[in-house]
Protein backbone atom coordinates (compact mmCIF):
# COMPACT_ATOMS: atom_id res chain seq x y z
CA UNK A 1 0.00 0.00 0.00
CA UNK A 2 1.48 3.32 -1.02
CA UNK A 3 1.70 6.11 1.50
CA UNK A 4 0.14 9.50 0.94
CA UNK A 5 2.78 12.18 1.13
CA UNK A 6 1.75 15.19 3.19
CA UNK A 7 1.58 18.35 1.08
CA UNK A 8 4.39 20.73 1.89
CA UNK A 9 3.57 24.23 2.95
CA UNK A 10 2.84 26.84 0.30
CA UNK A 11 5.70 27.63 -2.04
CA UNK A 12 5.89 30.52 -4.44
CA UNK A 13 4.56 29.57 -7.86
CA UNK A 14 6.09 32.58 -9.60
CA UNK A 15 8.70 35.26 -8.93
CA UNK A 16 9.32 38.41 -10.92
CA UNK A 17 10.39 42.03 -10.61
CA UNK A 18 7.93 44.88 -10.12
CA UNK A 19 7.39 46.76 -13.38
CA UNK A 20 7.30 49.99 -11.41
CA UNK A 21 10.29 49.88 -9.07
CA UNK A 22 12.08 46.60 -9.84
CA UNK A 23 11.42 45.15 -6.40
CA UNK A 24 11.28 41.39 -6.02
CA UNK A 25 7.69 40.11 -6.04
CA UNK A 26 6.31 36.63 -5.67
CA UNK A 27 2.87 35.20 -6.34
CA UNK A 28 1.86 32.46 -3.92
CA UNK A 29 -1.75 31.85 -4.94
CA UNK A 30 -1.98 30.32 -8.46
CA UNK A 31 -5.38 32.01 -8.87
CA UNK A 32 -3.98 35.50 -8.24
CA UNK A 33 -4.73 37.87 -11.13
CA UNK A 34 -3.44 41.13 -9.67
CA UNK A 35 -0.62 42.09 -7.32
CA UNK A 36 0.13 45.40 -5.61
CA UNK A 37 3.81 46.02 -4.93
CA UNK A 38 4.61 46.30 -1.22
CA UNK A 39 7.49 48.67 -2.06
CA UNK A 40 6.02 51.27 -4.42
CA UNK A 41 2.28 50.59 -4.57
CA UNK A 42 2.15 49.71 -8.28
CA UNK A 43 -0.77 47.42 -9.19
CA UNK A 44 -0.02 45.11 -12.12
CA UNK A 45 -1.29 41.99 -13.77
CA UNK A 46 0.12 38.80 -12.33
CA UNK A 47 -0.74 36.39 -15.15
CA UNK A 48 0.76 38.20 -18.16
CA UNK A 49 4.43 37.96 -19.16
CA UNK A 50 4.98 41.73 -19.23
CA UNK A 51 3.08 42.27 -15.98
CA UNK A 52 1.23 45.26 -17.33
CA UNK A 53 0.89 48.20 -14.90
CA UNK A 54 -2.77 48.99 -14.21
CA UNK A 55 -2.50 51.84 -11.70
CA UNK A 56 -0.31 53.28 -9.00
CA UNK A 57 -1.40 53.45 -5.37
CA UNK A 58 0.15 55.46 -2.57
CA UNK A 59 3.37 53.98 -1.24
CA UNK A 60 2.74 51.40 1.49
CA UNK A 61 5.00 53.44 3.78
CA UNK A 62 2.11 55.91 4.05
CA UNK A 63 -0.07 53.13 5.46
CA UNK A 64 2.23 51.06 7.70
CA UNK A 65 0.85 47.94 9.42
CA UNK A 66 -0.66 48.56 12.83
CA UNK A 67 1.42 45.99 14.69
CA UNK A 68 3.75 43.16 13.70
CA UNK A 69 2.00 41.35 10.82
CA UNK A 70 3.62 41.74 7.39
CA UNK A 71 3.18 40.30 3.92
CA UNK A 72 4.87 36.91 3.48
CA UNK A 73 4.64 35.92 7.13
CA UNK A 74 3.52 32.42 8.03
CA UNK A 75 0.93 31.55 10.67
CA UNK A 76 -0.92 28.57 12.08
CA UNK A 77 -4.55 28.60 13.21
CA UNK A 78 -6.30 25.45 14.44
CA UNK A 79 -3.49 23.26 13.11
CA UNK A 80 -3.67 24.68 9.56
CA UNK A 81 -0.75 26.59 8.10
CA UNK A 82 -1.30 29.92 6.36
CA UNK A 83 0.70 32.56 4.53
CA UNK A 84 -0.13 36.28 4.51
CA UNK A 85 -0.57 37.29 0.86
CA UNK A 86 -2.56 40.56 0.99
CA UNK A 87 -3.63 43.54 3.07
CA UNK A 88 -6.48 45.98 2.52
CA UNK A 89 -6.78 49.15 4.62
CA UNK A 90 -10.37 50.30 5.11
CA UNK A 91 -11.70 53.61 6.41
CA UNK A 92 -15.22 53.55 7.84
CA UNK A 93 -17.71 56.33 8.42
CA UNK A 94 -20.49 54.93 10.52
CA UNK A 95 -23.16 55.40 13.15
CA UNK A 96 -22.56 53.75 16.53
CA UNK A 97 -25.37 53.04 18.97
CA UNK A 98 -24.99 54.81 22.33
CA UNK A 99 -27.15 53.02 24.89
CA UNK A 100 -26.93 55.88 27.41
CA UNK A 101 -28.26 58.55 25.05
CA UNK A 102 -30.48 56.10 23.16
CA UNK A 103 -29.33 57.29 19.75
CA UNK A 104 -26.65 56.75 17.12
CA UNK A 105 -23.46 58.81 17.19
CA UNK A 106 -21.24 59.61 14.18
CA UNK A 107 -17.76 58.09 14.19
CA UNK A 108 -14.83 57.13 11.94
CA UNK A 109 -12.41 54.20 12.13
CA UNK A 110 -9.69 52.40 10.20
CA UNK A 111 -8.79 48.72 10.09
CA UNK A 112 -6.63 46.29 8.15
CA UNK A 113 -8.01 43.17 6.53
CA UNK A 114 -5.25 40.59 6.11
CA UNK A 115 -5.75 37.90 3.47
CA UNK A 116 -4.27 34.54 4.49
CA UNK A 117 -3.89 31.58 2.10
CA UNK A 118 -3.94 28.12 3.68
CA UNK A 119 -1.83 25.10 2.78
CA UNK A 120 -4.98 23.78 1.08
CA UNK A 121 -5.36 26.98 -0.99
CA UNK A 122 -8.41 28.21 0.92
CA UNK A 123 -8.71 31.73 2.34
CA UNK A 124 -9.35 33.33 5.71
CA UNK A 125 -9.39 37.01 6.68
CA UNK A 126 -7.77 38.39 9.82
CA UNK A 127 -9.19 41.78 10.82
CA UNK A 128 -6.91 44.09 12.80
CA UNK A 129 -7.58 47.51 14.29
CA UNK A 130 -6.23 49.55 17.21
CA UNK A 131 -8.44 47.66 19.66
CA UNK A 132 -7.42 44.14 18.67
CA UNK A 133 -8.06 41.25 16.26
CA UNK A 134 -10.93 39.21 14.90
CA UNK A 135 -11.11 36.33 12.46
CA UNK A 136 -13.63 36.89 9.67
CA UNK A 137 -15.54 33.95 8.21
CA UNK A 138 -18.27 34.01 5.55
CA UNK A 139 -21.41 32.07 6.49
CA UNK A 140 -24.96 31.40 5.30
CA UNK A 141 -27.48 32.83 7.80
CA UNK A 142 -30.74 31.11 8.66
CA UNK A 143 -32.48 34.50 8.49
CA UNK A 144 -30.73 36.65 5.86
CA UNK A 145 -31.89 40.27 6.04
CA UNK A 146 -30.78 43.90 5.92
CA UNK A 147 -31.28 46.40 8.76
CA UNK A 148 -34.39 48.55 8.94
CA UNK A 149 -34.26 52.33 8.79
CA UNK A 150 -34.77 52.63 12.55
CA UNK A 151 -31.66 50.56 13.40
CA UNK A 152 -33.00 47.03 13.93
CA UNK A 153 -32.09 43.74 12.29
CA UNK A 154 -33.15 40.12 12.65
CA UNK A 155 -30.65 37.87 14.39
CA UNK A 156 -29.15 35.77 11.61
CA UNK A 157 -29.60 32.55 13.61
CA UNK A 158 -32.69 33.02 15.80
CA UNK A 159 -34.63 35.62 13.85
CA UNK A 160 -35.09 37.74 17.00
CA UNK A 161 -35.25 41.52 16.66
CA UNK A 162 -31.76 42.81 17.48
CA UNK A 163 -30.30 46.31 17.81
CA UNK A 164 -27.70 47.21 15.16
CA UNK A 165 -24.57 48.30 17.02
CA UNK A 166 -22.90 49.97 14.01
CA UNK A 167 -23.80 50.75 10.41
CA UNK A 168 -22.35 52.88 7.64
CA UNK A 169 -19.88 52.81 4.74
CA UNK A 170 -16.38 51.35 4.45
CA UNK A 171 -13.97 52.64 1.82
CA UNK A 172 -10.74 51.07 0.54
CA UNK A 173 -7.84 53.49 1.03
CA UNK A 174 -4.87 51.15 0.50
CA UNK A 175 -4.01 47.69 -0.79
CA UNK A 176 -0.86 45.63 -1.10
CA UNK A 177 -0.20 42.03 -2.03
CA UNK A 178 -2.21 39.53 -4.09
CA UNK A 179 -5.83 39.53 -5.19
CA UNK A 180 -8.02 37.47 -7.51
CA UNK A 181 -9.88 40.66 -8.47
CA UNK A 182 -8.63 44.17 -9.14
CA UNK A 183 -8.72 46.31 -6.03
CA UNK A 184 -10.21 49.76 -6.54
CA UNK A 185 -9.10 52.43 -4.09
CA UNK A 186 -12.19 54.42 -3.19
CA UNK A 187 -14.54 51.47 -3.60
CA UNK A 188 -17.32 51.58 -1.02
CA UNK A 189 -19.45 48.94 0.67
CA UNK A 190 -22.38 49.37 3.02
CA UNK A 191 -22.28 47.41 6.25
CA UNK A 192 -24.28 46.82 9.40
CA UNK A 193 -23.32 44.73 12.41
CA UNK A 194 -24.52 43.53 15.78
CA UNK A 195 -22.72 41.87 18.67
CA UNK A 196 -23.46 38.55 20.35
CA UNK A 197 -20.96 37.63 23.09
CA UNK A 198 -17.41 37.98 21.74
CA UNK A 199 -18.57 37.68 18.12
CA UNK A 200 -19.60 40.43 15.71
CA UNK A 201 -22.02 39.54 12.92
CA UNK A 202 -21.79 41.66 9.78
CA UNK A 203 -23.87 42.03 6.64
CA UNK A 204 -22.19 43.79 3.68
CA UNK A 205 -24.12 45.07 0.68
CA UNK A 206 -22.68 46.15 -2.67
CA UNK A 207 -24.48 48.25 -5.27
CA UNK A 208 -23.76 48.64 -8.96
CA UNK A 209 -21.69 51.73 -9.68
CA UNK A 210 -23.80 54.89 -9.92
CA UNK A 211 -26.91 52.85 -9.25
CA UNK A 212 -29.24 51.98 -6.38
CA UNK A 213 -29.59 48.42 -7.68
CA UNK A 214 -28.28 45.85 -5.21
CA UNK A 215 -25.43 43.79 -6.68
CA UNK A 216 -24.37 41.48 -3.85
CA UNK A 217 -24.92 40.71 -0.17
CA UNK A 218 -22.36 38.93 2.02
CA UNK A 219 -22.63 37.75 5.62
CA UNK A 220 -19.69 37.43 7.98
CA UNK A 221 -19.12 36.33 11.54
CA UNK A 222 -16.10 37.74 13.33
CA UNK A 223 -15.12 36.16 16.67
CA UNK A 224 -12.55 38.25 18.49
CA UNK A 225 -9.01 37.02 19.06
CA UNK A 226 -6.63 38.11 21.80
CA UNK A 227 -3.23 39.65 21.15
CA UNK A 228 -1.64 36.59 22.77
CA UNK A 229 -3.50 34.21 20.44
CA UNK A 230 -2.36 36.06 17.33
CA UNK A 231 1.22 36.26 18.65
CA UNK A 232 1.17 32.51 19.19
CA UNK A 233 -0.18 31.89 15.68
CA UNK A 234 2.64 33.94 14.10
CA UNK A 235 5.40 32.91 16.54
CA UNK A 236 7.21 30.76 13.94
CA UNK A 237 8.41 34.01 12.37
CA UNK A 238 11.66 35.08 14.09
CA UNK A 239 10.67 38.74 14.62
CA UNK A 240 7.30 37.73 16.07
CA UNK A 241 8.93 35.12 18.29
CA UNK A 242 10.99 37.90 19.88
CA UNK A 243 7.81 39.93 20.38
CA UNK A 244 6.16 36.92 22.00
CA UNK A 245 9.05 36.58 24.46
CA UNK A 246 8.90 40.31 25.24
CA UNK A 247 5.13 40.05 25.71
CA UNK A 248 5.54 37.17 28.16
CA UNK A 249 8.11 39.17 30.11
CA UNK A 250 5.73 42.16 30.27
CA UNK A 251 2.89 39.88 31.39
CA UNK A 252 5.07 38.42 34.13
CA UNK A 253 5.97 41.90 35.40
CA UNK A 254 2.36 42.95 35.06
CA UNK A 255 1.10 39.99 37.11
CA UNK A 256 3.64 40.90 39.80
CA UNK A 257 2.15 44.40 40.08
CA UNK A 258 -1.41 43.00 40.11
CA UNK A 259 -0.51 40.66 42.95
CA UNK A 260 1.18 43.54 44.75
CA UNK A 261 -1.97 45.67 44.57
CA UNK A 262 -4.09 42.84 46.00
CA UNK A 263 -1.52 42.12 48.72
CA UNK A 264 -1.47 45.79 49.74
CA UNK A 265 -5.27 45.79 49.78
CA UNK A 266 -5.22 42.69 51.98
CA UNK A 267 -2.65 44.30 54.30
CA UNK A 268 -4.85 47.41 54.64
CA UNK A 269 -7.87 45.22 55.37
CA UNK A 270 -6.02 43.18 58.01
CA UNK A 271 -4.67 46.36 59.64
CA UNK A 272 -8.16 47.84 59.69
CA UNK A 273 -9.66 44.62 61.06
CA UNK A 274 -7.07 44.48 63.85
CA UNK A 275 -7.55 48.13 64.70
CA UNK A 276 -11.33 47.71 64.66
CA UNK A 277 -11.25 44.66 66.92
CA UNK A 278 -8.81 46.35 69.35
CA UNK A 279 -10.84 49.53 69.76
CA UNK A 280 -13.84 47.90 71.49
CA UNK A 281 -14.02 48.71 75.21
CA UNK A 282 -17.61 47.81 76.08
CA UNK A 283 -20.51 46.23 74.19
CA UNK A 284 -23.58 45.21 76.18
CA UNK A 285 -27.31 44.83 75.43
CA UNK A 286 -30.12 45.04 78.00
CA UNK A 287 -33.64 43.73 77.45
CA UNK A 288 -36.57 46.07 78.09
CA UNK A 289 -39.92 44.23 78.51
CA UNK A 290 -42.90 45.42 76.49
CA UNK A 291 -44.89 45.72 79.78
CA UNK A 292 -42.56 48.45 80.95
CA UNK A 293 -45.02 51.13 79.88
CA UNK A 294 -47.57 49.89 82.49
CA UNK A 295 -45.44 51.36 85.26
CA UNK A 296 -47.18 54.09 87.20
CA UNK A 297 -44.03 56.21 87.39
CA UNK A 298 -43.88 59.34 85.25
CA UNK A 299 -40.13 59.86 85.69
CA UNK A 300 -37.21 57.99 84.16
CA UNK A 301 -36.23 54.73 85.83
CA UNK A 302 -32.85 53.08 86.24
CA UNK A 303 -32.96 49.71 84.46
CA UNK A 304 -29.30 48.62 84.34
CA UNK A 305 -25.76 49.43 85.43
CA UNK A 306 -22.80 48.26 83.36
CA UNK A 307 -19.64 46.67 84.64
CA UNK A 308 -16.70 48.97 85.23
CA UNK A 309 -14.20 49.57 82.44
CA UNK A 310 -10.78 51.23 82.36
CA UNK A 311 -9.89 54.37 80.36
CA UNK A 312 -6.12 54.50 80.79
CA UNK A 313 -4.96 57.13 78.26
CA UNK A 314 -5.06 60.84 78.96
CA UNK A 315 -6.82 62.92 76.27
CA UNK A 316 -7.90 59.78 74.37
CA UNK A 317 -11.03 60.16 72.22
CA UNK A 318 -13.82 57.75 73.23
CA UNK A 319 -17.09 57.19 71.34
CA UNK A 320 -20.27 56.24 73.20
CA UNK A 321 -22.99 54.64 71.06
CA UNK A 322 -26.56 54.16 72.23
CA UNK A 323 -28.97 52.15 70.05
CA UNK A 324 -32.20 50.18 70.23
CA UNK A 325 -33.32 47.05 68.38
CA UNK A 326 -36.53 47.19 66.39
CA UNK A 327 -38.12 44.01 67.72
CA UNK A 328 -41.65 45.41 67.89
CA UNK A 329 -40.30 48.73 69.24
CA UNK A 330 -42.29 51.83 68.31
CA UNK A 331 -41.27 54.75 70.53
CA UNK A 332 -39.34 55.51 73.70
CA UNK A 333 -36.88 57.74 75.52
CA UNK A 334 -33.54 56.24 76.63
CA UNK A 335 -30.71 57.96 78.49
CA UNK A 336 -27.35 57.10 80.09
CA UNK A 337 -25.13 58.59 82.76
CA UNK A 338 -21.37 58.11 82.49
CA UNK A 339 -19.93 57.81 85.98
CA UNK A 340 -16.40 57.63 87.36
CA UNK A 341 -15.01 55.43 90.15
CA UNK A 342 -16.18 57.96 92.74
CA UNK A 343 -19.78 57.55 91.49
CA UNK A 344 -19.79 61.07 90.07
CA UNK A 345 -21.74 61.70 86.86
CA UNK A 346 -19.24 63.19 84.43
CA UNK A 347 -21.44 63.21 81.30
CA UNK A 348 -24.83 62.18 79.94
CA UNK A 349 -26.40 61.03 76.67
CA UNK A 350 -29.99 60.55 75.62
CA UNK A 351 -32.03 59.47 72.63
CA UNK A 352 -35.70 59.85 71.79
CA UNK A 353 -35.93 56.81 69.54
CA UNK A 354 -38.74 55.74 67.23
CA UNK A 355 -39.31 53.21 64.45
CA UNK A 356 -42.17 53.71 62.02
CA UNK A 357 -41.10 51.25 59.35
CA UNK A 358 -40.15 53.58 56.49
CA UNK A 359 -38.82 56.20 58.88
CA UNK A 360 -37.03 55.96 62.20
CA UNK A 361 -34.23 56.96 64.56
CA UNK A 362 -32.75 53.97 66.37
CA UNK A 363 -29.22 55.04 67.33
CA UNK A 364 -27.13 58.02 68.43
CA UNK A 365 -23.49 58.56 69.36
CA UNK A 366 -21.14 61.12 70.86
CA UNK A 367 -17.37 61.40 71.19
CA UNK A 368 -15.75 62.54 74.45
CA UNK A 369 -12.14 63.19 75.43
CA UNK A 370 -10.77 61.46 78.53
CA UNK A 371 -9.81 64.13 81.04
CA UNK A 372 -8.75 61.72 83.77
CA UNK A 373 -7.64 58.11 83.52
CA UNK A 374 -9.38 55.57 85.71
CA UNK A 375 -12.41 53.30 86.04
CA UNK A 376 -15.82 54.23 84.67
CA UNK A 377 -19.30 52.69 84.41
CA UNK A 378 -22.65 53.59 82.84
CA UNK A 379 -26.19 53.79 84.21
CA UNK A 380 -29.06 53.11 81.80
CA UNK A 381 -32.42 54.88 82.19
CA UNK A 382 -35.76 54.50 80.39
CA UNK A 383 -38.83 56.75 80.68
CA UNK A 384 -41.83 54.39 81.05
CA UNK A 385 -44.57 56.74 79.93
CA UNK A 386 -42.92 57.15 76.50
CA UNK A 387 -42.36 53.44 75.93
CA UNK A 388 -44.38 51.78 73.15
CA UNK A 389 -43.35 48.22 72.23
CA UNK A 390 -45.26 45.12 71.17
CA UNK A 391 -42.47 42.75 72.29
CA UNK A 392 -39.33 42.84 74.38
CA UNK A 393 -36.75 45.22 72.88
CA UNK A 394 -33.04 45.57 73.45
CA UNK A 395 -31.02 48.67 74.33
CA UNK A 396 -27.36 48.41 73.32
CA UNK A 397 -24.50 50.40 74.81
CA UNK A 398 -21.11 50.49 73.07
CA UNK A 399 -17.88 52.21 74.12
CA UNK A 400 -15.13 52.38 71.48
CA UNK A 401 -11.75 53.98 71.12
CA UNK A 402 -11.70 56.43 68.20
CA UNK A 403 -8.76 55.52 65.98
CA UNK A 404 -8.35 58.19 63.34
CA UNK A 405 -6.10 55.90 61.27
CA UNK A 406 -8.97 53.50 60.65
CA UNK A 407 -10.41 55.69 57.93
CA UNK A 408 -7.05 55.73 56.17
CA UNK A 409 -6.93 51.92 56.29
CA UNK A 410 -10.35 51.86 54.63
CA UNK A 411 -9.31 54.40 51.99
CA UNK A 412 -6.09 52.49 51.30
CA UNK A 413 -7.95 49.17 51.07
CA UNK A 414 -10.45 50.60 48.57
CA UNK A 415 -7.74 52.28 46.46
CA UNK A 416 -5.50 49.22 46.22
CA UNK A 417 -8.48 46.91 45.63
CA UNK A 418 -9.76 49.10 42.77
CA UNK A 419 -6.26 49.30 41.25
CA UNK A 420 -5.90 45.53 41.47
CA UNK A 421 -9.28 44.88 39.82
CA UNK A 422 -8.58 47.39 37.02
CA UNK A 423 -5.10 45.98 36.47
CA UNK A 424 -6.41 42.40 36.32
CA UNK A 425 -8.98 43.36 33.68
CA UNK A 426 -6.77 45.54 31.48
CA UNK A 427 -4.23 43.07 30.10
CA UNK A 428 -1.23 44.61 28.32
CA UNK A 429 -1.16 43.91 24.60
CA UNK A 430 1.61 45.68 22.76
Amino acid sequence: MSTIRQQKYIKSVEQFKCSGCGGELQVVNPRTNFIACQYCGTVQEAKTQDHKILLKLSKPSKFPPMRFIKLGMEAEFDGIKYKVIGRTRWRTQYKEWDAESGKYEDSTWQFDEWLLLSQYYSFIYLVEDKEGFAMSYPFVPRYPNLPTNDGWIKNFYSGDRTRVSEYGKATIIHFEGESTYQIEVGKEINFAEYKAGNTVFVVESHFYKDSTELQEIEFWREPSMSYAQVLEAFSQNPEVKRKKEEYRARKKTYRFFVRSFFMLAAACFIAFFLSFSAKKILDVTYTIPYTFATSSSDSMQLVATTERFMLDKQDEMIEFILSISSNGFRDGWVGIEICNAQDEVINTMEGDFYDEGDEGLTSTSQVYKVDKVGEYYIKLYVEPKTWLSAYESGVRIEVDRVWMLSRYYIIGFVIFLICGVIASVIIPSE
